[in-house]
């Protein structure tokens, strides 16, 4: 992949490969790990709509839509990692200010290397960094020398159709959860990837254009499903 065209397509080429195995934690490899820095968090605006042909300007209609904001969950999701599960990680994880506080965390985004900020929300001060891309992962070396792990965490959405005659139908949301954490190798030490349906549903008309107000509930609903997955998993594996 080129540096200089991070694409959403490769983007989702890594993310399938990384999805292969729901849950890793190596624990011999996380021994060697003291600290982390949690250098990314972000939720994914444009909707997976792969159910729905021909649909690709509906998609960046929705990420593009004010009312369409996803920055709170993201938010949620960081006050998760600190104060749900840092304390029960094999490692400590870095304070946030030591983190995006650092000059050159913000580098990768500053050399234009990042897609356009309108697809992506994330928590104050953090920046898009995903770990499958060369140049961030050399940034992220640079810029923290003394740092043994990096993770992320990140949320990506799909509709999916649950009825359909006739050209009209119902859909709910599926939320995608990944963490992630790279060594300074660049090998696994923690990954596990949850997923959830939102329990409520939207009315559609093929053809027609997805109400922002009404996919976004059942966007956080999903979330708020799939976290919990995470969280009873995080409980069991850890205890162990």
């Amino acid at each position: 992949m080129k540096a200089s065209r991070l694409t959403l397509s490769a983007m989702l080429a890594a993310g399938a490969l990384l999805l292969l195995s729901c849950a890793t934690l190596e624990k011999g490899q996380v021994a060697g790990v003291q600290e982390a820095a949690l250098v990314s968090v972000y939720c994914d605006k444009q909707i997976d709509f792969s159910d729905f042909k021909g649909l690709a300007a509906a998609v960046n209609r929705l990420a593009q839509d004010k009312s369409f904001q996803l920055k709170p969950l993201a938010t949620r999701l960081r006050d998760d990692m600190f104060n749900k599960y840092a304390s029960g990680l094999p490692f400590k994880l870095m304070p946030e200010t030591e983190v995006i506080g650092v000059p050159a965390y913000r580098t990768f985004e500053t050399q234009k290397l990042t897609l356009n900020k309108l697809f992506f929300d994330l928590p104050d001060g953090y920046v898009f960094y995903p770990l499958s891309d060369d140049v961030a992962f050399k940034v992220l070396l640079d810029a923290f020398p003394d740092v043994q792990a990096f993770m992320v965490c990140t949320a990506n959405f799909k509709l999916t159709k649950e009825f359909a005659i006739a050209g009209f139908g119902t859909a709910r949301v599926n939320s995608y959860v990944t963490i992630l954490a790279l060594d300074r190798n660049r090998k696994v030490i923690l990954r596990k990837y949850t997923w959830a349906a939102s329990d409520d549903t939207i009315k559609f008309a093929l053809g027609g254009v997805f109400d922002a107000t009404e996919i976004l509930p059942l966007c956080l609903q999903a979330t708020d499903k799939a976290a919990k997955k995470f969280e009873a998993w995080f409980s069991k594996e850890m205890q162990e």
